[in-house]
Parts: C-alpha cells; sequence; structure tokens
C-alpha cells in the first residue's frame, strides 16, 4: 500500500511537470542560466537557512523544555534532508520521532509539531489578508481564494480549541481501540489544546513565523534576481508563503510539481514561464543545499 502510495505521487508529479514544461522554450532556460550570478545564488542559500534557524527557534520555544537549540537545528536539518525523499508532510513526522523517547512522548512530541506548524499556516494567512488589505492588484477570484483559506485556517485553530469541540472529538476517538488509535489521538489532543491557555505563546509563535515567511521569501527572491530578472520583493512577501503552503499538499514528492506550479501561475506575467519556472527550481536547489547539512548529520549518527 505504501508503495502504491509513493508510486501514485511520482505520478502525479511527472504529469505535473510534463504540464508546466508542455509550453517552455528550453533556450530561454538555456539563455538564463548562463547569467547565473552564484553570489547571488548563495544568498538565496542563507536565506533558507536563515528561515529553518527560524523555524527551530519556534519549535523550541513550544517545546518548552531543556532541549538544547543545536540538537534541535541538528534535528531540523535531518528532517528537512528526509523530507526531500518524503510526501509534504513528512518533515513534521520525522521531527516528532526524533524528539519523541517513548510512545506518551510522541504523541506529545507531535502535537507540538502541529501546534508549530499551524502558526505558521496561520502567519501565512495574516500575511495573504494584509497584501489584499493594501491593494495588491490581485484578480477578484484570488481574492476571494486567498480570503477563504484564510479564514478557514483561522477558523478551524479557533473551533479546535473549543471547549466543547475537544470534548466531542475526544470522547468519539477513545472508541477507536485498533491499534490504540483512539487513545493515542487524546493524549496528542491533550497536549494540543493545553496550548489554549498560552495565547501569549501562540502569539510570539505566530510573530516568529512571519520571520521564517520574510525568509523564504527572501531566499525566492535572490533566487530570482540571480537569473537576472527583476520583480518587487513586497511580491514574493506575498506570493512565496502561498505558494508554500500549496507545495504542501501532499500529493507530490516534496511539493514538487505543485510548487512550480504555484510559481508560474503568480509571477509567469512578470518573469515569463521559464523566468518562473527556473526561479522556483532555485529556489528549491537552495532549500536542498541547506538540507545536505542535515544528510551528513543523519549519516553520521549523530542526530541526538
Amino acid at each position: 500500500m505504501k508503495n502504491l502510495s509513493t508510486l501514485i505521487r511520482l505520478i502525479i508529479t511527472l504529469m505535473v511537470f510534463y504540464l508546466i514544461f508542455k509550453k517552455a522554450q528550453l533556450q530561454k532556460f538555456s539563455t538564463l542560466l548562463s547569467q547565473i550570478k552564484i553570489q547571488l545564488f548563495i544568498l538565496a542559500i542563507f536565506f533558507n537557512f536563515l528561515a529553518v534557524v527560524f523555524q527551530t527557534w519556534r519549535w523550541k520555544f513550544f517545546l518548552n523544555d531543556n532541549s538544547h537549540f543545536l540538537m534541535l537545528l541538528k534535528i531540523y536539518l535531518v528532517s528537512f534532508f528526509l523530507g526531500n525523499f518524503l510526501p509534504s508532510g513528512g518533515l513534521d513526522v520525522v521531527r516528532g520521532y526524533y524528539i519523541s523517547s517513548d510512545e506518551k512522548r510522541f504523541s506529545e512530541g507531535f502535537a507540538v509539531v502541529v501546534i508549530d506548524r499551524l502558526t505558521g499556516f496561520i502567519a501565512v494567512a495574516l500575511l495573504s489578508i494584509l497584501a489584499i488589505g493594501i491593494g495588491f492588484n490581485l484578480s477578484l477570484h484570488m481574492k476571494r481564494l486567498i480570503l477563504g483559506a484564510a479564514a478557514g485556517l483561522i477558523i478551524a485553530m479557533i473551533l479546535s480549541f473549543n471547549n466543547f469541540f475537544y470534548k466531542t472529538v475526544r470522547s468519539a476517538m477513545l472508541f477507536v481501540k485498533i491499534f490504540n488509535i483512539g487513545e493515542r489521538f487524546a493524549r496528542f489532543y491533550d497536549t494540543y489544546y493545553d496550548f489554549r491557555n498560552s495565547r501569549t505563546r501562540v502569539f510570539i509563535g505566530i510573530l516568529i513565523s512571519f520571520g521564517v515567511q520574510f525568509s523564504y521569501a527572501i531566499s525566492a527572491f535572490f533566487a530570482m534576481r540571480s537569473i537576472g530578472l527583476g520583480y518587487p520583493l513586497q511580491r514574493f512577501l506575498l506570493f512565496v508563503p502561498l505558494i508554500n503552503m500549496v507545495a504542501m499538499v501532499p500529493v507530490t514528492i516534496s511539493g514538487i510539481g505543485l510548487r512550480e506550479g504555484g510559481f508560474v501561475a503568480l509571477f509567469r506575467s512578470a518573469l515569463g514561464r521559464e523566468g518562473a519556472i527556473l526561479t522556483s527550481l532555485l529556489y528549491y536547489l537552495s532549500g536542498v543545499i541547506v538540507s545536505l547539512a542535515g544528510g551528513i548529520i543523519y549519516l553520521s549518527g549523530k542526530v541526538k
């Protein structure tokens, strides 16, 4: 079943790639690559790494224990590396696994990973609403899509912290006895729900998430600048978080294809199809290069 799921995602990835590249002109790729400025691409790598540092800082903040920052950074880099070969969302599972020493700790650790990720989503939603509010020139359909997604995320977070919803869902899940799924979910939800009384921590987590999103956006911006193209940084601050969110939908390997499709949809008019695709690939490559540090740590066996 697992192999079948992986095969399906691989097929979807290849299909999306075909649709994206079908109308692209290879000569334009060659022209753009011939003028790449390595120093600007190195800046793209640096800001991608800075985003990982911000994410590690946010994760440590939510763990609220004595975990050493350097150890958490190593785990994050390893999960980042393994995430290159997993469906989107696999990174979070790897983090939950490494931070856990037993089954109970895994449920609690994974709850922290979820709240950590959720604050990132909320930051993306708020950035999107802000961008629309200050008058970015978006189509009515795009505005509705952004506002709908943002509202959905905020409502989901509020609902998940609602006392009646918590008790109802938790009680219902306890009836699921297969593989102790109900009990495991209850432990997970208990830890997650405890953040209801830590609104200041959640708020600070969202603020740190802005640093994450800005770092990724600046990384993509320098990826674009490295091939001699130009477009306002403000647009990257809006569009890149949205693209990152789309790339997390677990239907392709590591979001490949979805990310490129997002760049084409949102940047094609300014950068051209080839420029948008190449910007996306260089942005992704900058992340892969950062993740190689995690690969070295993983192969050395010195993760923790």
